[in-house]
């Protein structure tokens, strides 16, 4: 019978360092690593991860759909949220939020692309908007914007400086700094300011932008 002879420095007889027996002995093999789940043809993957890879590719599918149908729309061209839908292979009878994440998706992609911007016409569908309806929905979500600051330091200044730690007030007071200028700069006034500032022919720079409000 052959009997291995210990080595001197302590080794197994096939090299393997002391102690990395023990080691691989006790570390568990995983099989559940993100690699081995992506792996389409991998033995191991349930159906959990199948319907998760499923979801992944339909959505990237819809979205590509949406684009394709939307980048082919002329300046005033109306899209229904049936064609949208429709577009997608999703049932009518569901309704836009079924695909809602997807029309998003797309309608950025557009934009940052080709500069397209669609606006939303109440309950019927989408429209691709002329550089003056740019203008004017620009204006519409200013005022959106203001009004939310407004709410929110409203909401604010309900909170009891006394109950919160030193941090928490250091961080409602950065918070007020920022809804007043959010305020403040969105306001009518300082429309006005800049509009007389272009007029006379200058030009803007962020870093003096609350002096001149406050100056307007």
């Amino acid at each position: 019978m052959r009997q291995d002879i210990p080595r001197s420095d302590g080794a197994r007889p096939d090299g393997t360092p002391p102690g990395l027996a023990r080691q691989r002995k006790a570390t568990p093999q995983r099989n559940d690593t993100r690699l081995d789940v992506m792996t389409p043809d991998n033995p191991t993957q349930d159906k959990a991860s199948d319907k998760d890879e499923r979801f992944i590719f339909q959505a990237s599918a819809e979205t590509h759909a949406i684009i394709k149908l939307l980048s082919n729309a002329e300046i005033g061209a109306k899209i229904t949220y049936e064609q949208i839908i429709r577009a997608t292979g999703e049932d009518p009878a569901k309704g836009i939020v079924a695909v809602r994440g997807f029309l998003y998706t797309a309608q950025r992609h557009l934009q940052r692309e080709k500069n397209f911007v669609f606006g939303t016409i109440q309950g019927i569908g989408v429209q691709r908007l002329a550089d003056p309806e740019i203008i004017d929905a620009t204006k519409a979500k200013i005022v959106h914007v203001r009004r939310g600051a407004r709410r929110a330091a409203g909401k604010l200044a309900c909170a009891d400086f006394t109950n919160l730690s030193k941090d928490q007030k250091s961080d409602a007071l950065t918070l007020q700094s920022q809804l007043g200028a959010c305020q403040l700069a969105l306001s009518l006034r300082a429309a006005h300011a800049i509009e007389q500032k272009l007029e006379q022919g200058q030009k803007l720079k962020i870093g003096n932008v609350v002096d001149f409000f406050k100056a307007g």
